[in-house]
């Protein structure tokens, strides 16, 4: 009884062992990247296969003609600026976002994004906002940090520093002024302040304080 029990826990193990090394193996067919040689943008499908393979750009749709996993894309990358990459894999839709620019040696610069840097913008605002106590500061530094991470994230080049700030203020918040559904929800919360420190000023909140005290 005992070696019929320890044969099916082997058999067990060998199967859950296969079935992990199959899925593992499912989920790296579904692995792209980008990379650049002699400035031309080439995408690689790991592991190495040959034949037709879609992909969408900045929602279009592209038909590839793959070669030992890896074809040149560079028709599709004109202009500098953000390209959001999707495809179907076994597990459903996959993304990667990477950003297209010239570099200071006048090469072009290829950075891979990664999505999960997507929740920095807000809790680095937030953070900031419950430490310092500046909710305007923080959230000029939430949206530069946010700006600085789809632009690239060039660290070593000092301008643009510089340009991604100026590039808050002129995109950013003057694009968001000319809106007029920000300007609504911007109009709304100055009246809702507005009206909050009046109350406080009459003596409206010690009065709530008091009765609910």
């Amino acid at each position: 009884m005992l070696r019929i029990c320890c044969l099916c826990l082997f058999i067990l193990i060998l199967a859950s062992g296969l079935t992990a090394q199959e899925n593992t193996l499912t989920r790296a067919t579904q692995d792209i990247r980008l990379g650049l040689s002699d400035d031309q943008v080439l995408l690689s499908v790991s592991p190495a296969q040959t034949g037709h393979f879609t992909l969408e750009i900045n929602d279009k749709e592209v038909e590839l003609q793959l070669t030992r996993g890896v074809v040149a894309i560079g028709q599709y990358f004109q202009k500098p600026g953000l390209y959001h990459l999707k495809w179907k894999s076994n597990e459903g839709s996959s993304h990667e976002l990477y950003h297209y620019s010239e570099s200071s040696d006048k090469h072009m610069r290829l950075k891979h994004i990664p999505l999960w840097l997507s929740i920095v913008p807000p809790l680095l605002a937030i953070i900031l906002a419950l430490i310092f106590k500046e909710v305007i500061l923080s959230l000029f530094i939430g949206i530069w940090s946010g700006v600085f991470i789809i632009g690239g994230m060039q660290f070593a080049s000092p301008s643009f520093y510089i340009k991604s700030v100026l590039e808050v203020v002129d995109k950013y918040i003057i694009g968001a002024l000319n809106d007029t559904g920000h300007l609504s929800v911007i109009v709304f919360s100055l009246l809702i302040g507005g009206m909050v420190a009046i109350i406080s000023k009459n003596g409206g909140m010690a009065g709530v304080v008091q009765s609910l005290s």
